[in-house]
């Protein structure tokens, strides 16, 4: 699990007690340029992406809709929604959420599997 709250920071891997775990984060900051104990928030970023079979939940879409209302992502920044089934797709474009993130820059792509393994 290497999710954490954006009011968080970049975990130390050195507090890792399981060798497994502190391995895979170290490999994950090494690989991302970042410093343990750097607060996630205001970390610049490249890729926002939000969705997947397994994160893309109707629930998720619309708490990000709320914040990405009125704003625009960088153009240095490539964001991609994928709805986790086509059921959340539909629903999703029924309340107007596609619009919402395609005028903020997302791009909204078809359900189903995608970033994670390496599809869409």
């Amino acid at each position: 699990d290497q999710g954490f709250s954006i009011e968080g920071r970049i975990p130390d891997p050195m507090e890792q007690t399981d060798e497994n775990e502190r391995l895979s984060i170290q490999e994950a900051i090494q690989y991302m340029k970042l410093e343990p104990g750097q607060p996630i928030k205001g970390t610049k970023i490249d890729v926002a992406f939000l969705g997947s079979c397994t994160n893309g939940r109707l629930s998720d879409f619309r708490e990000v809709a709320k914040y990405l209302k009125g704003h625009k992502v960088s153009p240095d920044v490539k964001a991609i929604a994928v709805p986790g089934s086509q059921i959340v797709d539909a629903i999703a474009r029924q309340e107007g959420l596609d619009k919402i993130f395609s005028d903020a820059g997302f791009e909204w792509r078809a359900a189903g599997c995608s970033m994670c393994l390496a599809m869409n």
